[in-house]
């Protein structure tokens, strides 16, 4: 099923935030934890550190983004891609599967 207009300028939105959160993000960011669940257990989460590397990414400091998040460019990928993806719900669907897998997994590792 093909979604409607509005669906997908709805599903723009977070798009155009993560845009404007990477152009706007000051490079001086304090590495706080901002995260709920590392101030709660003190472990990171998978998304730790997304939050510096998205905007490193966009200005093409490829090694701070690693550094900060080893997913960061699946993250960026997914969300450049999620309007396209959101006219094929199929591939939708399994495109934000993997990429929940894939941090799982991520997360775990950064535990250990």
């Amino acid at each position: 099923m093909k979604p409607a207009a509005g669906e997908v300028w709805l599903r723009l939105t977070p798009l155009a935030g993560a845009a404007l959160w990477c152009a706007l993000a000051p490079r001086w960011l304090e590495p706080a934890p901002l995260c709920g669940f590392r101030w709660l257990t003190g472990l990171p989460c998978p998304f730790c550190g997304m939050t510096h590397a998205l905007p490193a990414l966009a200005r093409g400091l490829w090694s701070e983004a690693l550094g900060w998040n080893a997913l960061s460019p699946l993250a960026a990928g997914l969300l450049a891609a999620a309007p396209l993806l959101s006219l094929a719900p199929a591939a939708e669907r399994w495109a934000w599967r993997g990429a929940a897998a894939a941090f799982a997994v991520y997360g775990v590792l950064r535990w250990f």
